[in-house]
């Protein structure tokens, strides 16, 4: 089923994009989007990241797989260290993904720019059945803007929603964890402010019970490039499946979502989020 999509809203693509080392990479209002495959093997959960270019730092992303329900889970998706001396996660996109029966393609996604982005980030300690949220992501100075956000921590830290909480305020990221190991584990949830007039976009989706569905709140004219998304769920047994930006090019830009409803009777309703820019 996604596979199809894929197909057909990869004619949207404005750009041929450019073959770097760290990945394809395109071009589109000051903003860099890099994608980098990889081959996902089945079994454990694994680490996937796309490396921005020489020069800029990351303010988003995300990952995409065509495959269908159950395929793929996303545990986590956050901004990356890449090694080098800065110690800030400005430099790539991680995401903590797991394929189950066979290996399959997998894209990851950084949009990148050359700006110098604030990271704000929060680590606790999770302990096992422990849940909770985190919402109190402040820019500093109140010029900036928060333009994404992640989390981080091992698999068995299910990620419940992490998004845009721009209904409420435009400096909020929003993150909800439930525990699901034995042993206790740090999290650190993510936000990235920038000095950045924003838009923010939302869709909302259900998904019936054991099946997938997609939402794609798309980018106004006044501010037609997507930067990154998340999404917003009302019930603990979504999973994310893929979130990526799509469509890359003047006008057709959006943020795609897409969830995995778990719940053998029930079906679920959730939110996708973006942020959006006139351009840089």
């Amino acid at each position: 089923m996604r596979a199809a999509l894929a197909l057909t809203l990869g004619a949207l693509l404005a750009f041929v994009p450019t073959a770097t080392a760290s990945g394809a990479v395109q071009r589109s209002g000051g903003l860099q989007y890099v994608t980098k495959k990889h081959d996902l093997r089945p079994g454990k959960p694994r680490t996937l990241s796309a490396s921005c270019p020489k020069g800029t730092q990351v303010l988003g992303g995300g990952t995409y797989n065509s495959d269908s329900f159950g395929s793929v889970i996303v545990f986590h998706s956050y901004p990356k260290d890449d090694g080098d001396r800065g110690k800030k996660p400005d430099d790539a996109w991680a995401v903590l993904t797991q394929g189950f029966t066979e290996t399959r393609k997998v894209s990851v996604y950084a949009t990148c720019a050359r700006i110098s982005p604030e990271y704000l980030r929060v680590q606790t300690t999770v302990f096992p059945t422990d849940g909770g949220g985190f919402d109190e992501f402040a820019c500093e100075p109140a010029s900036l803007s928060i333009v994404g956000g992640g989390t981080k921590s091992a698999a068995d830290v299910h990620i419940a929603d992490s998004f845009h909480a721009a209904l409420a305020s435009p400096d909020r990221w929003e993150a909800t964890y439930i525990a699901r190991g034995t042993v206790a584990r740090k999290l650190t949830v993510y936000a990235i402010c920038a000095g950045l007039d924003l838009t923010y976009p939302s869709a909302p989706m259900a998904a019936g019970a054991m099946s997938q569905a997609v939402a794609r709140p798309a980018c106004p004219p006044n501010a037609p490039h997507v930067i990154s998304g998340g999404f917003r769920v009302l019930d603990s047994t979504t999973r994310l499946a893929a979130s990526r930006g799509i469509g890359i090019g003047p006008g057709a830009d959006q943020w795609e979502i897409w969830v995995d409803n778990l719940d053998p009777s029930d079906p679920d309703s959730y939110t996708a989020t973006a942020a959006c820019t006139a351009g840089l």
